[in-house]
């Protein structure tokens, strides 16, 4: 059954030739494009969407593209082996990207085992599958320790609702 492409929430990876480790990304998502350089991989970004601005050096890199709506003109000229981001708007920019040869991945990005999932795959794609792997064990280690400072609060936690985009309803957590 096919889900509504606002449900495709995900990271899609669209590369080159199979068996190239890709080296040039543009990315879409700014969580992409912050765990991309939080990987090591800051050099290997080549583009961006409108809506990344973290770290702050991305912001000399060309915009690509809205959140999830590559802008094909301006992608093309950034010439990436790589695209990431988290969702997409038109179907049919994977179909053009497809049509121009390119390789299409769908990885679930909605919890914290997707975000590990995405780590992985990000590092491995662009040939470095260890960056990711240690990047996870000090994502998991750094939960760890948080959870357990907090575990023995004598005060009750408070409860928060934060609401990072409306539409469709997206919160932190």
């Amino acid at each position: 059954m096919a889900r509504p492409l606002r449900a495709l929430v995900g990271m899609i990876l669209l590369s080159g030739p199979a068996g190239a480790a890709p080296l040039r990304v543009a990315s879409l998502a700014p969580s992409l494009t912050e765990l991309a350089c939080d990987l090591g991989f800051a050099s290997n970004l080549v583009g961006r969407s409108s809506a990344c601005d973290f770290p702050p050096a991305v912001a000399a890199l060309p915009v690509v593209g809205d959140f999830g709506r590559p802008t094909q003109e301006a992608l093309l000229a950034a010439r990436p082996d790589l695209l990431v981001l988290t969702d997409i708007e038109q179907p049919a920019a994977l179909d053009a990207a497809r049509a121009a040869g390119l390789r299409v991945r769908v990885l679930p990005c909605e919890s914290w085992a997707g975000l590990e999932q995405a780590a992985l795959a990000l590092a491995a794609e662009l040939g470095d599958p260890a960056r990711g792997s240690n990047w996870v064990t000090r994502l998991q280690a750094r939960r760890k320790a948080l959870a357990d400072r907090v575990a023995g609060a004598a005060r009750p936690r408070p409860r928060l609702f934060v609401e990072v985009w409306g539409e469709p309803l997206t919160t932190a957590g």
